[in-house]
């Protein structure tokens, strides 16, 4: 038979790991997402990057972006998306990689500018990589 004890201390430790999985899932994810993606975004394009707001549920592996920018260098939108939702995999979780089963934009826009050497404002992209965003 269980000893009485050690239910009540197993029933504990779950008890702990649902609630720091759910404050780390629903609040220190969401903070880090953002900063680690307007970082590394910024850095691998050399534009700047803004998001309104991340929001995870860790629940469903489910996660939205709202508001993404990239700006040029001049200011002008260069990317915008109004919306991004990705549903992830409960594969993930086995895998440790992203495995996404789900994808929604909603008001993505783009905007190329052909320039006056006949090169798109994208070819800096396509040319180069981990540039840093210029600073106005």
């Amino acid at each position: 038979m269980i000893n009485p004890i050690h239910m009540r201390r197993a029933l504990y430790i779950l008890v702990a790991f649902l609630a720091l999985y759910t404050i780390v899932g629903f609040f220190l994810a969401p903070w880090l997402g953002e900063k680690i993606l307007i970082k590394r975004w910024g850095n691998f394009m050399g534009r700047r990057v803004a998001i309104e707001s991340v929001s995870i549920n860790p629940y469903a592996l489910t996660v939205l972006a709202e508001g993404i920018s990239i700006k040029e260098a001049n200011g002008t939108d260069f990317l915008s998306v109004r919306s991004l939702f990705v549903n992830f995999s409960i594969m993930s979780v086995f895998t440790f990689t992203p495995v996404a089963t789900q994808y929604e934009m909603s008001s993505p826009s783009v905007n190329l500018v052909l320039k006056k050497d006949n090169t798109l404002n994208i070819s800096d992209l396509l040319q180069s990589e981990g540039k840093s965003p210029d600073t106005a």
